[in-house]
């Protein structure tokens, strides 16, 4: 690692955006942020990115000096490359020293976090981490990961959340001062291509998007689809994502359903989504959705579901619609109305459209910066919190 010399830098705070994750919404959420917050003239602003990143080619655009840090890419990667982590970890405290970094500011939590914030806490840097959720969701349990990221949680400065629920749950599990949580909103994502004029279609497009695991909700909504179905709703359902459904056949191949199973680029992305009329986010356990930001971003309206902090990002009949239950009958009922009341489809549109003003990412930026100068000028490193 030999990250550019900061020394010609003017008096600012100095802060380092850290993603070392290879894939998914973390690389968008730092290509998004790292603009925003460069354009703050109270920081000076880096970004640390693992080179094996999907986003890494992208991220020479933005600007910024650049740290890349070699994580891995298959099991033994990251075997070797954790027994050169001690080696990778002294490098990053010298580069915090040498680049006189203030606060490091981890868009998403990854396994070797614990061990850069140990080195940069002890070498006076402040360390800020993006909490997405507070407990591991079905079907990713990892007791060690769950461990290390409570730690990393409790260890930080500030901990900034994009829900109440989120927040909430942070205080209750991992016994979290309020005063060290920060809440925030998960701002919109856009996608080159994504915003497509000429909508609803006939017959009516809906959409779920994302990695297909098992609190996603995905039979729940086949379900839900066949109802439509039976009523003759003159409608598509689009499931494009990775993994596998568990649902039966028959529920999977009904007539309207178009499968896109399998990683989905980002430079495709834009076009899944204009695709689209309508997202529905049917999950049966959640904290909050990056789906939901990038459905916005497309001026998109939301079904969801009632869990986590889901509700807190659709606000009903003006951006999309909560169901009333996590059922298929309610899922059904909320995806006939859209598709029958041509106003409410019009208002919601209109509204999730909206939220790039309402939920931006300079404003996001702008509450990070806060918070960000709040703790680097009125907290003082404390040793005994690490």
């Amino acid at each position: 690692m030999n990250p550019p010399n900061s020394s010609a830098m003017p008096p600012a705070i100095r802060v380092l955006v850290a993603y070392w994750g290879r894939y998914g919404g973390g690389g968008k959420l730092t290509a998004q942020l790292v603009p925003a917050l460069a354009a703050d003239s109270r920081f000076a602003v880096s970004l640390s990115l693992s080179r094996q990143a999907e986003h890494f080619a992208e991220s020479q655009a933005l600007q910024v000096p650049l740290w890349p840090i070699d994580t891995f890419q298959t099991m033994a990667g990251l075997i070797g490359r954790t027994l050169l982590l001690p080696l990778t970890a002294w490098r990053f405290r010298a580069a915090l020293r040498r680049n006189r970094i203030d606060a490091v500011v981890v868009v998403m939590p990854h396994v070797w976090d614990r061990v850069f914030q140990i080195v940069a806490q002890a070498a006076g840097v402040h360390w800020l981490v993006w909490a997405h959720d507070a407990d591991q969701h079905p079907g990713e349990r990892s007791r060690l990961l769950d461990w290390l990221q409570g730690r990393e949680f409790v260890a930080a400065d500030a901990v900034i959340t994009a829900s109440r629920f989120v927040a909430a749950r942070l205080q209750a599990r991992r016994k979290l001062a309020a005063d060290r949580i920060v809440q925030l909103f998960l701002p919109v994502l856009t996608y080159p291509g994504a915003v497509q004029k000429a909508r609803p279609r006939k017959p009516f497009r809906f959409l779920f998007f994302g990695r297909l695991l098992p609190y996603k909700g995905v039979p729940l909504l086949l379900e839900a689809f066949a109802k439509l179905r039976a009523h003759n709703i003159d409608a598509t359902l689009t499931i494009a994502g990775d993994g596998a459904i568990d649902a039966p056949v028959a529920s999977i191949t009904q007539p309207g359903v178009t499968l896109q199973q399998g990683w989905i680029e980002p430079d495709q992305i834009g076009a899944v989504l204009a695709a689209a009329d309508a997202m529905v986010v049917p999950y049966v356990e959640a904290s909050q959705s990056g789906v939901i930001a990038a459905a916005y971003g497309a001026g998109l309206p939301v079904i969801a579901t009632p869990v986590g902090g889901l509700a807190e990002q659709v606000v009903p009949e003006q951006t999309g619609l909560v169901t009333t239950a996590i059922d298929a009958a309610s899922l059904a009922d909320a995806m006939r109305r859209l598709v029958e009341d041509g106003a409410l489809y019009a208002r919601c549109a209109a509204g999730a459209a909206q939220q790039q003003d309402t939920n931006s990412w300079k404003h996001f930026a702008s509450l990070l910066g806060d918070a960000i100068e709040n703790v680097v000028t009125r907290r003082p490193a404390d040793a005994s919190l690490r």
